[in-house]
């Protein structure tokens, strides 16, 4: 397992890269000797306690369709019926033409796509809060999510310094 070669090499935790990795999180801790977190979705018990009562989490994803209620329950939402929303990137969009058909990096037509999913979903669920990234391609834009809507944005980065502080003491 790659884990283990990674904690005899050194490693004092590690972490992955796609959201939707939380299905294995179980699993994957309970065989590797040092602190695992496998998705920014790991976040969400931790933000929805930070949140004024009343506040939710609004999860932005690359795929709506494929982020079930298994991730949330499997990231800590200890709660089937308070799933927090979500709103995914387009199909047709920027972001799946660049992933899944090599389509070149447009960092304006990506922030306005991802700029657009938040709108939309802050219009569908105006009691949002926080804002919470599953996709590690999404962090060049937490900036100007929280600029734009003014509310705090979580993502892969913020989890990865959050355990990072935790192992190194910093």
């Amino acid at each position: 397992m790659a884990g283990r070669a990674l904690i005899s090499q050194g490693a004092r935790a590690l972490l992955t890269s796609c959201g939707f990795l939380v299905l294995r999180q179980s699993h994957l801790a309970a065989r590797l000797s040092r602190p695992l977190a496998t998705s920014s979705l790991l976040q969400l018990p931790l933000i929805a306690a930070m949140l004024p009562t009343g506040r939710r989490i609004g999860v932005i994803t690359y795929d709506a369709a494929s982020l079930t209620p298994a991730h949330f329950l499997e990231a800590g939402v200890a709660d089937p019926s308070a799933l927090p929303p979500v709103a995914g990137l387009p199909r047709d969009g920027a972001f799946h033409g660049m992933i899944e058909k090599g389509e070149p990096y447009d960092h304006a037509r990506l922030a306005a796509e991802v700029l657009e999913a938040v709108a939309g979903l802050l219009q569908r669920e105006p009691t949002i809060g926080a804002i919470l990234l599953e996709c590690t391609n999404l962090p060049p834009f937490t900036g100007l999510i929280a600029d734009r809507f003014g509310l705090p944005v979580f993502d892969v980065l913020t989890l990865g310094r959050w355990l990072h502080a935790g192992i190194s003491g910093e």
